[in-house]
């Protein structure tokens, strides 16, 4: 279980939604209120509304510190120091004015429309609430995500990279297959077309194949998928490894380039000649 001292105003400046009750007020600057968020009250009061409950405990195993409280709102969950982790089981208490006289590391959040308006509006809160916390180096909520997702962001666009060049290579090697199928069945398509074979019959035929195949891949990428999602799972955020509409599209992707990579041998099958193939038999 996590602990959150916060000030009147945090979840309305961190756009936390609360979902049930309230957030805090100016006066309220003890611990015999909290708020819970999603996660701990789903774990504390199963089944149960949770706003207007007693959160007691004495247990170290489950609460760090005892813990005596009304809950008077139920946040949204939210994360802080893992994206790929579940949302910890969070308790919010006020902030006491004691905390605030004796602390020296006081985070203090500002929404404002430009950094230096916030860098502004933090030099007079805190010349005000905690003048001995010490000026630290402002950075805002933006360039901290950017600064923990910047590796995450180069492994995405390399992932992209080798994805984008695998598949051309998988267009590539499908027409150099196709068309070497085609070259070994000239004399079978010139039959063919030889008793009446339209060429569109023909196209159809060679990019059929072309479809068996990509059906063939796909059934051998859903079970290496299925095999390997839950070892990925946890490098993913904000997605599923089985979203639908993901998956729909990838095979979209995958038959145009199937259909693309089958098309040029296709239309080089319609064009044959029957009597020069014949006569090549």
């Amino acid at each position: 279980m996590a602990y959150n001292d916060v000030g009147p105003g945090y979840f309305r400046t961190m756009q936390t939604n609360i979902v049930e009750g309230r957030e805090f007020q100016d006066h309220e600057r003890d611990r015999s209120v909290c708020v819970l968020n999603q996660s701990a009250a789903a774990y504390l009061f199963p089944r149960q509304q949770a706003v207007g409950q007693y959160v007691r405990s004495n247990d170290e195993k489950r609460f760090p510190q005892p813990v005596v409280c009304r809950v008077i709102g139920l946040a949204q969950d939210a994360k802080f120091a893992n994206l790929h982790e579940p949302p910890p089981r969070t308790i919010y208490f006020p902030v006491t004015l004691e905390t605030i006289r004796n602390a020296t590391n006081l985070v203090f959040l500002m929404n404002a429309p430009t950094k230096a308006q916030a860098i502004s509006a933090y030099r007079s809160a805190k010349a005000e609430l905690a003048p001995a916390t010490p000026f630290v180096l402002f950075v805002t909520l933006r360039e901290q995500m950017e600064a923990a997702l910047g590796s995450q962001r180069a492994l995405s666009l390399m992932s992209n990279f080798f994805a984008g060049v695998a598949l051309f290579l998988s267009g590539l090697g499908l027409y150099g297959l196709l068309s070497s199928s085609v070259t070994q069945r000239t004399g079978e398509i010139g039959v063919r077309m030889a008793v009446g074979a339209q060429r569109s019959r023909v196209v159809g035929m060679i990019l059929t194949e072309a479809l068996r195949l990509l059906a063939a891949g796909l059934v051998l990428g859903a079970l290496v998928l299925t095999v390997t999602a839950e070892f990925v799972k946890g490098q993913l955020y904000g997605v599923s490894a089985f979203e639908p509409i993901r998956l729909a599209g990838i095979i979209a992707v995958l038959a145009v380039v199937a259909i693309a990579g089958g098309l040029l041998p296709a239309l080089r099958a319609a064009s044959v000649d029957p009597i020069q193939a014949l006569r090549a038999e």
